[in-house]
Formats: C-alpha cells, sequence, structure tokens
C-alpha cells in the first residue's frame, strides 16, 4: 500500500489494473435497433469502443423503457455488439 494525495492508503497502479470477464451496464432505455442510452454522456460507451479485450456485458433495464429510438451518435454500441 501507498500514501495517495488525500493522506490515504492505496494500492500502487501496478496492482489496479483490472480486466473483468463480465460488466454490469445499466440501461435507462433502448431502442428497436438494439442502442441504448446509458447514465449520461457516452461515457460508457466510449470506454466499451477503446478497450483492447471487450469482456461479456450484462444489460439491465425496466421494459417498459423500449423506445422507438434513442437517437445513437456515432460513438454509441449496439447492444448486440457489446
Amino acid at each position: 500500500m501507498m500514501r495517495s494525495d488525500w493522506n490515504t492508503y492505496m494500492p500502487p497502479v501496478e496492482a489496479r489494473i483490472i480486466r473483468p470477464d463480465v460488466r454490469l451496464a445499466p440501461l435507462v432505455c433502448w431502442d428497436a435497433e438494439s442502442y441504448w442510452l446509458g447514465s449520461g454522456d457516452g461515457n460508457f460507451h466510449r470506454k466499451l469502443a477503446a478497450c483492447a479485450l471487450r469482456p461479456s456485458n450484462l444489460n439491465v433495464a425496466y421494459l417498459v423503457a423500449k423506445l422507438d429510438t434513442t437517437f445513437p451518435q456515432r460513438h454509441d454500441i449496439c447492444l448486440m455488439l457489446t
């Protein structure tokens, strides 16, 4: 353990690298073309797109959250590809 900027202890950088097998992706809504909206600003989509190794994703949403369209942007990823 090493001291952080906030005077707390944390693992060294090398020990903080995590490569999960499965990710949980909470969905706000999804559409008929299997595009989805998460919790905001496309951050999750960009992180998924930047991953060299893509783990399986478990997408979770309410059935009533299905929309006709989510107006997907260029960086959005289809549910079928996550």
